[in-house]
């Protein structure tokens, strides 16, 4: 009897408490088989990370199966980490327990492809490939600004449409992903997505679908990481995660195909033509150290396209959604920008990205949208490639860390009364009694360090042109049901709950 009770007692211990290593940050002691004690982070991943916060302090520890995760808060030491190398790991997959189900979800090769998961010399090399090719076409340059104005257009256009057809009744959900996402599509492919192409519209109703699923798949494929790949692979949401990314694959290769036959070496003409031109000189210096080359280079190609509109697509549909949101709650705030506007711009053309210097009040009400919609709490995980030292602990090789970002959004010691929309907070008036823009470095929307958001500059030219022309033209009347600013859905990502309103369009 006494043998069962040890046993029972050992076994409990074993699999409900939590085995910490010296050094380890604090934490909860309790955890769940599989689950571990990220479930302590409850139904609410903002709401978790805050009360976690206040238990434990600014860095606190969790596990989710066999990983370890650390959860850094303060904005000093996100700062700090931000610079070294140490943390600018992503999960390394191949030291996963079962790693094989990330290859099936997402083809990649001996370890992650692409530039948001990828490390060491294959992401150094997408990295640097992408941002200079892409600069070459426009990418975060002035120059961008007709390319995005004709999407603002196409956008104003439709819903004047919709306005004459059904009186103005928006459903809005995924409003602006076919807007935001052909900005990018042109630099990319050199065309835009035609919605009225049957094949198409069902590539756009795709993409939308697996954008607004991919805040949900964080933890669960970390879970899915720690079961064999035969249980991974009945997960529902993965294996429909898994027919979005096949299909999505497959049209990249084929837009590849399609360059491929007409492309012009000496005169690229856009970023899947530098693909073929430098997969070609991989293959003919037959450079296989290159992440260009054979079976990666493929791999390589389409998982950097992938993670290019998610970086620089999904997140500013879903800033341009809460946009709407704030813009209902706090109709004060945004009739002044619109009074600065007409008074900038007027009403004969539409807002230009040489009027930004002189809209200080729009700036701040854009930079208290990103605040306050947080649309990434967390941004994408980083991991320790080796054991390092954080101040008084010590975190071991492949600690996977959170970098809180929005615990430094809705810090009241950055931000006084950080609950209140306040674009004022973000203004000073210079010498001469000028009003001016002041920014913030705590304003951490876009990540920050080696690991920064790389669509950050076309994120804010996207987001300034469609908002500043949208306050220009639109008025918005609230249907019953209109959500809160925090009515939302958390998970990886912060959306706002779907939502009709009355639209206006202002003569």
């Amino acid at each position: 009897m006494w043998l069962l009770i040890l046993f029972l007692g050992v076994a409990f211990s074993y699999f409900f408490f939590e085995k910490k290593r010296p050094g380890s940050p604090p934490g909860p002691m309790i955890r769940v088989p599989i689950i571990g004690s990220a479930i302590f982070l409850g139904s609410n991943l903002v709401e978790g990370i805050a009360k976690l916060r206040k238990k434990y302090g600014d860095i606190f520890h969790l596990s989710l199966g066999s990983f370890s995760m650390v959860y850094v808060c303060d904005l000093d030491t996100l700062e700090k980490i931000g610079k070294m190398d140490e943390f600018s790991s992503r999960m390394e997959i191949e030291r996963a327990p079962f790693k094989d189900i990330n290859r099936w979800l997402r083809e990649t090769g001996k370890s992650t492809n692409g530039i948001i998961g990828s490390n060491g010399d294959t992401w150094k090399e997408q990295r640097r490939f992408t941002l200079r090719h892409l600069k070459d076409f426009g990418f975060g340059k002035t120059s961008m600004d007709d390319l995005i104005i004709d999407e603002v257009k196409e956008l104003i256009h439709d819903w004047r449409q919709t306005i004459a057809s059904n009186e103005g009744t928006f459903h809005f959900d995924n409003t602006f992903n076919l807007s935001v996402f052909n900005c990018l599509w042109k630099i990319v492919s050199g065309k835009r997505l035609d919605i009225t192409d049957k094949l198409e519209q069902e590539r756009f109703r795709e993409l939308s679908e697996m954008f607004a699923s991919f805040g949900a798949t964080g933890f669960i494929m970390m879970i899915a990481f720690n079961l064999p790949t035969c249980m991974a692979k009945k997960i529902p949401l993965l294996d429909k995660i898994k027919g979005f990314h096949t299909r999505t694959f497959q049209w990249f290769r084929e837009e590849y195909e399609k360059h491929k036959q007409t492309c012009d070496p000496g005169n690229p003409r856009d970023l899947i033509d530098a693909f073929v031109i430098e997969r070609n000189r991989a293959e003919e210096e037959m450079d296989v150290n290159s992440s260009f080359y054979g079976k990666e280079g493929d791999l390589n190609y389409i998982n950097t396209l992938f993670d290019l509109f998610i970086a620089g697509s999904e997140t500013t549909s879903t800033t341009l959604l809460w946009s709407v949101v704030f813009i209902m709650n706090f109709p004060e705030a945004f009739e002044r920008a619109r009074l600065e506007i007409d008074e900038v711009v007027g009403r004969s053309r539409l807002p230009s990205i040489h009027d930004r210097p002189n809209m200080p009040y729009f700036e701040a009400l854009m930079s208290e949208i990103m605040r306050m919609g947080n649309v990434a709490p967390i941004g994408v995980v980083h991991s320790v490639e080796k054991a390092v030292q954080l101040d008084e602990f010590r975190l071991q090789q492949d600690t996977i860390v959170h970098f809180c970002l929005t615990e430094v959004l809705s810090d009241p010691k950055y931000f006084p009364n950080p609950e209140q929309f306040k674009p004022e907070r973000f203004l000073e008036t210079d010498p001469s009694g000028k009003l001016t823009y002041k920014p913030h470095r705590a304003l951490i929307y876009f990540g920050l360090g080696k690991r920064e958001c790389l669509g950050k500059a076309l994120a804010k030219m996207e987001l300034f042109l469609f908002l500043a022309a949208i306050v220009q033209n639109f008025d918005f009347e609230p249907a019953p049901g209109v959500p809160g600013i925090n009515d939302c859905t958390v998970a990886i990502t912060r959306l706002p709950i779907p939502f009709d309103a009355k639209v206006i369009a202002r003569k």
